[in-house]
């Protein structure tokens, strides 16, 4: 049942009157959840009074841009949750690819972004933005989900969509169907992710840009004052892979070259990819293939860096000495016992 504006006590008679007319088309024993009426014109007299201030006090992009890089400064603990970085490993619709196959990101490929909660900061510091969503359309498959955002002293709107799968399909085949409860979260992060992609179009690439270097900066020099060096904040950078299920060998195999020669450059890309991982933008394998791919495809390139990581040079190791061989066994008449076959 909608809410109307108007006392409960007038209410109530029309409700007990219509209850027919409530629940047309509606299966008995669904429950629908009460949408909040507002009248048009309270909507048309909030925007315009929105559009009025936009237009009287107009933003300033050098002043904004200050204000965002300010907050990154002032709080940096809180940068590494403000950007990602992804390097892909594995095509666009490739089995263990999540993207779509019309996404187009080649192997190979880097992709910088800025979270949600990133979004909202730049959306309060751009000023003059509101945004919203809507569900475009829904089927047995899908939903989309539709981000808006419009730029009040600008006059422009921009729309983003983003599809939620009602189903998981796993490499092997198999299909789970999304409970209602994980249903209803998968909608709640697709639609911070609508919004959060319409906010950022609405917004010059330069400011992003910018805004993007200094979280990345100001996220490294944290880190690695947080840890007490750099060799240190490896160390944990590799601690921190782990607990998402990047082993030792995957980075190695990755990198192409051993832990300890990792430069400054890569250290802050593999927090970029652990970034994209912890925030829900990539997966593991995405990154860094598969754990059997990424072992059968690279052991031999592991092994050699961990090897001329962990052990001493050739010329200072001592030969060890050739096992002895083993005598035969004495002769004996009695056949020998027959070896079971393992199933």
């Amino acid at each position: 049942m909608a809410f109307k504006r108007g006392s409960a006590k007038s209410q109530a008679p029309k409700a007990a009157a219509e209850p027919a007319a409530e629940n047309a088309g509606v299966a008995q024993g669904e429950w629908q959840a009460p949408v909040p009426h507002v009248p048009m014109s309270v909507i048309r007299a909030e925007t315009n009074d929105m559009v009025n201030i936009a237009m009287t006090y107009p933003r300033s992009p050098a002043k904004a841009l200050e204000a965002a890089l300010a907050e990154i400064r002032i709080a940096p603990e809180l940068a590494g949750g403000n950007w990602y970085e992804i390097e892909f490993k594995k095509h666009s619709g490739e089995a263990g690819c999540t993207r779509r196959a019309d996404d187009k990101c080649p192997v190979g490929s880097t992709a910088e972004g800025l979270s949600i909660k990133a979004a909202y900061n730049l959306q309060q510091k751009w000023r003059h933005l509101a945004s919203k969503s809507y569900v475009g359309d829904e089927n047995d498959e899908r939903i989309r989900i539709v981000g808006v955002s419009r730029d009040l002293e600008a006059n422009t709107l921009v729309e983003r969509d983003f599809i939620v799968n009602k189903k998981i399909r796993y490499r092997n085949g198999s299909e789970k169907i999304l409970s209602e409860s994980e249903l209803v979260k998968a909608i709640g992060a697709g639609t911070s992710k609508a919004i959060r992609n319409a906010i950022l179009n609405s917004i010059p690439d330069y400011f992003k840009k910018k805004y993007w270097d200094e979280c990345r900066k100001v996220d490294d020099e944290y880190q690695v004052q947080k840890a007490g060096g750099k060799e240190q904040a490896k160390e944990s950078l590799v601690s921190s892979f782990g607990k998402v299920g990047v082993t030792k060998a995957m980075l190695i195999a990755k990198l192409g070259h051993p832990l300890k020669e990792t430069s400054d450059e890569e250290r802050i890309q593999l927090r970029g990819w652990l970034s994209a991982i912890n925030q829900g933008e990539a997966k593991v394998e995405e990154i860094f293939g598969a754990a059997e791919e990424s072992h059968e495809t690279t052991v031999s390139q592991a092994t050699t860096a961990t090897a001329t990581a962990t052990e001493e040079p050739m010329e200072h190791k001592k030969p060890s000495p050739a096992p002895a061989a083993e005598e035969p066994p004495p002769p004996t008449d009695e056949p020998a016992p027959r070896k079971r076959r393992a199933f």
